[in-house]
């Protein structure tokens, strides 16, 4: 009753219950792993922490204990607000020190080889991560859970080569659409476009209701400088997610190089009622005036973004340095179509 309805007066009556029973048999694992379960779940996370560590003490192979234990601290590093960086790091550790354990004692539990992986990435340490997604990945070669990961793993080291070997080994028949989709990931990374456009496709055609995989089709349609065909998936995201900003701009990029200049602010007036606060919607709004001869309205809306972005002591990140760059490089082109030698200079000095 506890656990069906949550209420606490089950909840208190339960843990009695189980403390009747451990009181006429102490010794047994099963009931104090269920005592430290029905703590975690009713938040109780101290007690439950200590039955089960009572419970590991007296038998350090007891997999359930192990393995309850863990997710008491992942849900507690969830949990944690207001934290120090330490605290989260502490709590990672002992929920990475559980899975480890859990791992030895049940090496065929692919799904405890992917955690205890992610949680070596989380911790920083790649090595191991890497051998427990291979660990998973020889468990079952076409999981697509295990051979994404890996693959994605092998991306983020700035290994697309690997990755494809990963995904390659999954035979066509056996691949799903997120395989598919990972796969156009990875070509992406290497530039590849039209190997990139082919497996998101196959990846639509496996489940066509995967819009980050009609976003991976439309964003390397794009790169791969087919506009109209860019656009139409463009659109179809744009359908079903009316407030993806990201999307929209790309819209409006398509329509600016297509010389649609009309349609191309329309859908800025858009992208600009989804995210008001976007930079990237207001330099796109200047190139189009640019385009459209606007010149007094590109400057205007450029400088505002130069003023918005300028801090005083000068103290400017990598990224923030390279957006005011190219601000003031499309400002001195404006200046330029302006005459505003002067002006021009200045800006492409800055």
């Amino acid at each position: 009753m506890a656990a069906l309805t949550g209420r606490n007066e089950y909840a208190t009556e339960a843990v009695e219950e189980y403390k009747a029973a451990l009181a006429a048999d102490p010794s047994s694992p099963f009931l104090a792993t269920a005592l430290a379960e029905l703590y975690a779940r009713t938040g109780d996370i101290r007690d439950a922490v200590v039955e089960a560590q009572a419970v590991i003490s007296r038998d350090p192979n007891d997999l359930d204990a192990h393995r309850l234990l863990g997710h008491i601290y992942l849900q507690s590093l969830g949990d944690l607000q207001g934290g120090t960086p330490k605290d989260s790091e502490t709590i990672l550790h002992l929920a990475l020190e559980q899975f480890e354990q859990v791992a030895r004692l049940d090496p065929s539990s692919l799904e405890d080889h992917l955690l205890l992986g992610r949680l070596y990435r989380l911790e920083g340490q790649t090595g191991k991560a890497e051998a427990e997604f291979r660990d998973a990945v020889k468990l079952n070669p076409s999981s697509e859970e295990a051979v994404g990961t890996l693959a994605l793993l092998f991306n983020e080291e700035g290994d697309p080569g690997r990755a494809l070997d990963v995904l390659r080994s999954v035979p066509q028949e056996e691949r799903t659409a997120h395989i598919e989709s990972v796969l156009g990931y990875t070509y992406e990374q290497k530039k590849d476009y039209p190997h990139a456009i082919e497996a998101y496709r196959k990846a639509i055609a496996l489940d066509g209701n995967d819009l980050d995989a009609v976003r991976g089709l439309a964003d390397n349609l794009l790169s791969n400088n087919q506009f109209d065909a860019a656009l139409e998936q463009y659109k179809k995201i744009a359908a079903a997610d009316p407030q993806d900003a990201q999307t929209l701009l790309h819209i409006s990029e398509i329509y600016r190089r297509n010389g649609q200049f009309d349609k191309a602010l329309d859908t800025l007036n858009k992208a600009e009622a989804a995210a008001p606060d976007s930079m990237e919607i207001d330099y796109n709004r200047a190139v189009v005036e640019e385009a459209l001869g606007k010149f007094d309205d590109a400057a205007h809306h450029l400088e505002a973004l130069l003023t918005r972005t300028e801090k005083p002591n000068g103290a400017y990140s990598a990224s923030e340095k390279s957006n005011r760059a190219i601000f003031l490089e499309r400002l001195g082109t404006v200046y330029r179509e302006q005459d505003k030698t002067q002006q021009a200079v200045d800006a492409f000095r800055k």
